[in-house]
């Protein structure tokens, strides 16, 4: 365990034996703990990052999915999604969720929408791959269409993608789609680069360099809903044979299987 899991574990154990809030409401002394840790940043209602790290607060089903989808991604070490390092129970059908992004340690992540870092050609073209791996097995992450929840690590400008509660199975023609907006995001990023370096006079902080990330951040991701449930994530595509199609098909994991959104 490291040393941030057991702070937080010790934290939580504490808040929930001196809490004198009924069962099914001592999540929210825990939620004000978390939120005057100097330690921890503030992400949304209920979520917080420091440095690799991301603490999720969700109901008991809610985290049990997260838990599941992570655990079937984990054999294919996807730069782009966390690992579970532990949970934490809470109160009355909540717990918390500590996640890491391993291939980022020790740096802070940012939403990539509030930086004008242009990843390396090497980063995009890991977190093409690993888009491409998800869809080799049947499945998309639906919100790495819109850069809303793409994250970038402040030292070697990783791109991660953060909500992976709404993994799903999708369709070849989809994950397509979803590549081909994926490209469009990163030119569009790349030309608005170029053009400010051209005119750098209109912006003086144009294409800096990723260890002054922390520096130009404009703002923050948006905030989940409040112990969103398991029900919450986007409804699912039926599984489709790949065939001979541009994204070859393997088996859909047994957990995915009869899975609804």
């Amino acid at each position: 365990m490291t040393d941030f899991a057991q702070t937080l574990g010790d934290a939580i154990a504490h808040t929930l034996h001196t809490s004198e809030r009924s069962d099914d409401e001592k999540f929210q002394d825990v939620l004000a703990v978390f939120r005057n840790m100097d330690s921890l940043r503030s992400t949304g209602t209920l979520s917080f990052r420091k440095d690799e790290y991301e603490v999720l607060i969700k109901n008991y089903s809610a985290g049990q999915d997260t838990t599941r989808l992570l655990e079937t991604v984990k054999p294919w070490n996807l730069s782009i999604a966390p690992v579970l390092v532990r949970t934490y129970d809470a109160g009355h059908d909540t717990t918390v969720l500590l996640l890491r992004y391993p291939a980022c340690p020790d740096e802070e992540l940012f939403p990539f929408d509030s930086t004008t870092i242009v990843p390396s050609q090497e980063a995009q073209d890991r977190f093409r791959q690993d888009l491409q791996v998800l869809a080799e097995h049947g499945l998309v992450h639906p919100f790495a269409r819109g850069t809303a929840h793409w994250l970038i690590s402040s030292k070697t400008g990783t791109l991660l993608l953060d909500s992976w509660y709404c993994l799903r199975r999708g369709e070849p023609e989809e994950a397509q789609d979803l590549l081909r907006r994926v490209d469009r995001r990163l030119e569009k990023r790349a030309a608005e680069a170029a053009q400010a370096h051209e005119s750098p006079s209109a912006n003086p902080t144009a294409a800096p360099d990723a260890p002054t990330l922390r520096t130009r951040l404009t703002g923050s991701a948006g905030a989940p809903p409040e112990l969103p449930s398991a029900g919450s994530a986007p409804s699912s595509t039926a599984p489709a044979d790949f065939g001979a199609g541009a994204v070859r098909q393997r088996a859909v994991p047994t957990e995915f299987q009869g899975r609804v959104g």
